[in-house]
């Protein structure tokens, strides 16, 4: 055998996936016909599958950290939207004072009615 067990198991879950190259595949496929215990192990599904999990893991990962970032922009962009719409009505509120609808509307229909 050319090439050892250990590195062929660690082909093996890339191989049923079909994630390798064509010489990659003709070498496993050359050990697993003269290799009975490997070929046990490929046909028993008992070779090491932890590299889709690991992948999995670092995409979550990822994902999440993406969407915190997001998240965060957007909570700053809203803090900053309301700390210019607080000052904005602070300014009016400085510029003109207060404002006395009733009384305007009072002058409003007293001007219409002539009463």
């Amino acid at each position: 055998m050319k090439y050892d067990c250990d590195v062929i198991l660690d082909l093996l879950p890339l191989y049923t996936r079909k994630k390798l190259s064509k010489r990659s595949i003709q070498v496993v496929e050359e050990h697993l016909s003269e290799c009975p215990s490997c070929r046990v192990q490929y046909a028993n599904g008992m070779y090491d599958d932890n590299f889709d999990k690991e992948f999995d893991a670092d995409s979550i990962r990822y994902t999440r950290r993406k969407k915190n970032h997001v998240f965060l922009r957007l909570f700053i962009l809203l803090l900053f939207a309301g700390l210019i719409c607080a000052g904005l009505a602070f300014l009016s509120y400085a510029n003109y004072g207060t404002y006395n609808f009733i009384e305007t509307a009072q002058n409003l229909i007293k001007n219409t009615f002539g009463s």
